[in-house]
């Protein structure tokens, strides 16, 4: 049992020691944003600015041009180039045209894609792994200040038949704030991010002592853009389960590879189904889909009838990325983030406002530190692409609402940007590969269906079907005919038999 007087221990950090750590930290920033230019600036030399006027700075363009697609900009594209008119805006005086070389856009996204999720790994590490040997974990970069701008996510899995008790010590000290809205920890009771909410805290006061339902606690770490703090240090360990408490665990996970296959209700095993209806609880079911490193997921729903349609708290379908980071279920909720997207239909949308960050509401889905969620509650599903090669569907339903059904086809195909297909793949005409097992096999593997086209009305295997109808209707048709010839030739040695007899 661990004592209150050691998890309430704190480390006292003198004024001086905090403005000297401030001010390094400062430092750090500035040559972080030092090096972001000049790497920037690097890129700039593949970009040519038409105009009357100055070309904005790389950092400049950066910071005030969002691409999207959208119909208020028109791109006019060729084999290397492409050129975008820019409309009149009040930031700008007069129109001008920025040509983008479009040979090396997708890798160069790509590769900064990559290094971003690198330094996001190496930044998480102490919060991800902790220590091991005496099972602890920090925030990042504990016990300096934690980094701006970061999402941290660990699930602690405990032994079967035990549970997990987490005891904060040292030190506490994330930026306050009403309702933890900018830096927080947040807590859940289960392997999701979904999972039951146990606290979210911020602040300078210790969390209480944490125990566990079951196996599995959700930690997930997130700061804003400004203020950094000391973080927390944290120790768990393992508890044996009451065994008198029954337990709510479903353990309903789902596991999904290759490059093609269905997720359909009738996945759930029966003994899940039996234990729902005898507890009396919710079926909380996961399926987790997986194909090869650096190819994506393609969804399309073939079918969709939920007992409950248009109850979004009584049963529906959430799809994440890779993280489960669970938005809000109602209302809006609003993203702010720098994007570069670049597709292959070129159509654009331009903001030039320097002064202001662009935002957006996030239409058909919910959105959260970047985290962008799929949510299907109504009387239809829609087709969906997963930008990563590992996908989460979460089928929710009450008692009322089990017997809910779908059916959904999922791809994997791979971007094939400016290059080509392998052998073994086949080519969707429009910059995405599949492999070659998925053409003409009666499905649409492809977007827009092109791996079904030109194919044989029959399969392989019907073909063989036919020939052998053809061969045995052969042998039938040879057969009634060589016993007719037969029949008529004994027939004729009959009659001659009767003429010879009467005319004797």
């Amino acid at each position: 049992m661990l004592s209150q007087s050691q998890s309430r221990r704190q480390v006292t950090v003198t004024e001086a020691d905090a403005h000297r750590t401030s001010h390094i930290h400062k430092l750090e920033q500035e040559q972080e944003q030092e090096q972001e230019l000049s790497d920037t600036q690097m890129e700039w030399n593949g970009m040519e600015w038409h105009g009357n006027t100055d070309a904005p700075t790389p950092l400049e363009l950066t910071k005030s041009l969002t691409i999207k697609s959208s119909t208020t900009a028109t791109a006019i594209s060729n084999s290397s180039t492409t050129t975008l008119a820019t409309p009149t805006s009040p930031f700008i005086e007069e129109e001008h045209a920025l040509t983008i070389s479009t040979a090396t856009t997708t890798a160069r996204a790509d590769r900064y894609r990559r290094q971003a999720e690198e330094d996001q790994v190496d930044r998480c590490r102490l919060f991800v792994e902790g220590d091991p040997t005496k099972n602890e974990l920090y925030s990042p970069e504990y016990p300096n200040l934690y980094p701006k701008n970061i999402n941290c996510t660990r699930v602690i899995t405990a032994p079967k038949g035990q549970i997990i008790r987490l005891d904060f010590r040292n030190s506490f000290n994330i930026e306050a704030k009403e309702e933890c809205k900018f830096d927080f920890l947040e807590i859940r009771d289960g392997q999701y991010g979904f999972s039951t909410l146990i606290g979210k805290y911020c602040g300078t006061d210790f969390p209480p002592e944490i125990t566990s339902k079951e196996r599995y606690l959700w930690l997930h770490f997130h700061s804003d853009d400004t203020i950094e703090y000391t973080g927390f240090s944290a120790v768990f360990e393992f508890l044996d389960r009451n065994r008198e408490a029954p337990s709510t665990d479903l353990n309903c996970t789902i596991e999904k590879d290759g490059y093609e296959g269905f997720i359909n209700s009738t996945d759930v095993p029966a003994e899940i189904r039996e234990q729902v209806i005898r507890d009396k609880i919710a079926l909380d079911c996961i399926w987790r889909i997986q194909v090869k490193d650096n190819w994506k997921i393609f969804l399309k729903f073939l079918d969709f009838h939920l007992s409950k349609p248009n109850d979004c708290e009584t049963n529906f379908l959430d799809i994440f990325p890779e993280q489960t980071v669970m938005p809000l279920r109602s209302g809006w909720d609003w993203a702010w983030e720098w994007e570069w997207e670049w597709e292959w239909e070129w159509e654009w949308e331009w903001h030039w406002d320097t002064q202001s960050q662009c935002h957006k509401p996030i239409s058909a889905s919910r959105m959260r530190h970047n985290v962008k969620v799929k949510n299907f509650c109504g009387s239809a599903g829609e087709s969906i692409t997963a930008e990563s090669n590992i996908l989460h569907m979460r089928f929710y339903a009450e008692q009322s609402a089990i017997n809910s059904t779908f059916a959904i086809l999922y791809t994997a195909f791979r971007d094939r940007g400016s290059g080509t297909c392998t052998e073994d793949e086949y080519d969707c005409e429009d910059a995405t590969c599949i492999s070659s097992d998925l053409k003409c096999n009666d499905r649409d593997n492809c977007k827009f269906r092109f791996d079904e086209e030109k194919c044989s009305n029959e399969t392989p295997g019907q073909s063989e079907h036919v020939v052998i109808i053809i061969i045995v209707f052969g042998l039938i048709l040879g057969g009634m005919f060589i016993t007719f010839i037969v029949n008529c030739v004994r027939k004729i040695i009959r009659d001659q038999k009767i003429i010879r007899s009467v005319a004797g």
